[in-house]
């Protein structure tokens, strides 16, 4: 019996990965199909306890990019509008959740 060949790089390009587009303090962007494992481990590890503010803000950059981040916090980011960052990201990207569900943002099918 011969080996087996799995290109995973193929089969995930084949699948699609792009997500919604967001426009974010005049910066428009094709968020990811789901959230990086990394993300998803991190929060799994924080599910029954706080979770510290530069652990948040890691898990951020890691989604959006520090590019991104850090332009948005040099146009004076609010910390409510981080979290509404976090939020949209764990609502709309949770693996587990149903992703037509109705999302606590204003959520446009196809901003050009």
């Amino acid at each position: 019996m011969g080996q087996k060949y799995v290109d995973f790089d193929a089969m995930w390009a084949e699948k699609g990965q792009e997500g919604d587009k967001v426009t974010i303090m005049g910066d428009t962007m094709v968020m990811p199909s789901s959230l990086p494992a990394k993300m998803v481990i991190r929060l799994m590890r924080y599910k029954d306890k706080e979770m510290p503010a530069e652990e948040v803000f890691d898990m951020v950059t890691l989604l959006y990019g520090q590019e991104h981040v850090d332009k948005w916090m040099d146009k004076g980011l609010t910390i409510d509008q981080f979290t509404d960052l976090v939020q949209f990201a764990v609502d709309r990207l949770n693996p587990a959740g149903d992703k037509e569900e109705e999302a606590p943002l204003e959520v446009k099918k196809d901003a050009e």
